[in-house]
């Protein structure tokens, strides 16, 4: 999952304003508009979002591309991060979570119910920065694998290091070298929830804007 990532970036790619020193805040425009602007929308979403669009939109279902008439949004009534979390992973809105601090979350995530397979058990994790993960999957019931605040943000500053081009790994193969993972080799593992929130946290951090580079999933 990725928290702040716009529907726009997804299916249009890189958005004009936002190309650009004065509106979008992007510290080299020539560079950014070499790296992710194009003459279409389909192209620009592929430079902007490679893995997404050769391998996720190939091999998957995609959904909330509203130029194309599909909308796909969460509908808990709030627009904040537990009661998404919990809708999207649980399947369903629950009214009572109506705040971040709600504690422990009482409904079950598809990730819990994976776990409780005899043939999964051990194999499925979770994988985030922010602490309250904990609470949204219940990890003191879930009793699957976790690797969330501090150790998640370890995971996402190796990542960036690779996006930067400080790491020659790429940042698919640092998401699987979460801690709770490391014996996952010989487990094989089979569900991962891995939560990235650049987006989100980088648009609070500068107002609401963000650049292409955030979303970038090289």
């Amino acid at each position: 999952m990725t928290d702040g990532l716009r529907w726009q970036e997804v299916f249009r790619g890189a958005e004009t304003a936002l190309v650009s020193t004065k509106l979008g805040g992007v510290e080299d425009e020539p560079a950014t508009k070499k790296a992710f602007w194009r003459e279409t929308a389909a192209a620009k979403r592929e430079a902007l979002l490679p893995f997404f669009w050769t391998v996720i939109a190939k091999e998957g279902q995609l959904y909330g591309n509203r130029d194309a008439g599909s909308s796909a949004q969460v509908t808990n009534g709030y627009k904040f991060s537990y009661p998404g979390y919990n809708e999207i992973v649980t399947g369903a809105p629950d009214p009572r979570i109506d705040k971040n601090e709600f504690g422990k979350n009482p409904n079950v995530s598809v990730f819990e119910w994976l776990n409780g397979l005899p043939e999964l058990r051990s194999k499925v994790g979770v994988v985030g920065g922010w602490e309250v993960f904990n609470d949204i999957f219940n990890r003191d019931r879930a009793g699957i694998g976790f690797a969330v605040g501090d150790a998640g943000h370890r995971i996402a500053h190796r990542g960036s290091a690779a996006l930067r081009g400080d790491d020659p790994r790429d940042v698919g193969a640092l998401l699987l070298e979460v801690a709770f993972l490391e014996s996952d080799r010989e487990r094989h593992a089979v569900g991962r929830a891995a939560v990235i929130s650049d987006g989100d946290v980088l648009g609070h951090c500068r107002g609401g804007k963000q650049h292409p580079e955030h979303g970038h999933d090289r």
